[in-house]
């Protein structure tokens, strides 16, 4: 996708499994999940996930399997609005790699992780040119209650931190 408009689904805006997308440029937004993937892989090289909301969390991006690739673009203002596990922002059960890029103000009425893990098959990697932004103080930027995180570079700014009860490298 190298411009316009995926927004005002009743369901997620991009749907991967078993397939490859790229979000060169354009706008995934007002969807119940923005991006919903099972497997395959999303590359994100720019764009704007934004606005999307969902009663659980992972309003702006939920990996259940497969591999989400950001190394640029916007995931920013969704919010998970429900009793689930609190991200507005990302939720990755699957793997999630962060070169580059922006992740802010993803907010969720439970707790707010910019970044949110809770499988023990999860794989998140923060490195390069990423920057995390964590608004709301009580919350984490990165949370890896299950799954293994690697922090070797990134940006974090506001109140930053990371938590992990698994493995964090």
């Amino acid at each position: 996708m190298n411009g316009g408009e995926v927004s005002n689904n009743a369901k997620q805006g991009v749907w991967v499994e078993n397939g490859t997308f790229t979000l060169n440029g354009g706008k995934i937004s007002q969807n119940n999940h923005g991006v919903l993937m099972d497997s395959g892989t999303f590359n994100m090289t720019g764009g704007e996930v934004c606005y999307n909301t969902h009663t659980n969390d992972g309003a702006g991006v939920r990996v259940n399997g497969g591999t989400f690739n950001m190394s640029g673009g916007k995931i920013y203002n969704n919010t998970s609005n429900g009793t689930g596990s609190g991200t507005g922002g990302v939720r990755a059960d699957g793997t999630f790699n962060m070169t580059g890029g922006e992740i802010y103000n993803n907010p969720s009425t439970i707790a707010c992780s910019q970044v949110l893990s809770l499988a023990t098959t999860a794989k998140i990697t923060i490195s390069g040119d990423a920057k995390i932004t964590k608004t709301v103080d009580g919350s984490y930027s990165v949370n890896g209650y299950k799954g293994a995180i690697t922090i070797s570079g990134g940006t974090f700014a506001g109140v930053a931190n990371a938590k992990a009860e698994a493995t964090l490298s």
